[in-house]
């Protein structure tokens, strides 16, 4: 047994080697929105090719209040907006409150673990939009 664990050592492993090249959204994505934002510039507008007149009135303002809302996926996004800031602000005084952590000197040779901000927005039986939600999470795999 001692002679297959002398056998693999760290050096017979392969170094892992990440690609230092640009991505691109590819330009046919041009053609198409997302949000409802802009719907004159767009090439096809998904309300030629889909109907919702088969639907009830309640649903069809459900479904058009569901994409009328936004939902960032990075800080620098959400910073942008009021009501995300007001979420991030309540999380904090929540964490504060309840004394969820407290700030100290890192230990040498210790590595602090990253954390993340997620975003949802918390609706109603009816859709309609009953709050921000922001929730700072750790990055524990790292």
């Amino acid at each position: 047994m001692a002679s297959a664990e002398a056998g693999c050592s760290n050096e017979s492993l392969p170094v892992v080697h990440r690609s230092s090249r640009v991505v691109h959204k590819p330009s046919y994505l041009n053609r198409y929105y997302c949000n409802n934002t802009d719907s004159s510039s767009c090439l096809y507008p998904v309300e030629e090719y889909i109907s919702t007149s088969r639907l009830s009135k309640d649903y069809n303002a459900f479904i058009a209040n569901l994409s009328s809302s936004y939902e960032p996926m990075f800080y620098h996004q959400a910073v942008k907006f009021p009501e995300w800031r007001l979420a991030m602000d309540e999380e904090l005084q929540a964490m504060d409150s309840l004394q969820t952590w407290s700030v100290v000197s890192l230990p040498e040779g210790k590595n602090a673990i990253d954390c993340k901000w997620v975003y949802r927005v918390k609706r109603k039986a009816d859709g309609s939009i009953d709050r921000y939600k922001a929730r700072l999470v750790a990055k524990e795999f790292t």
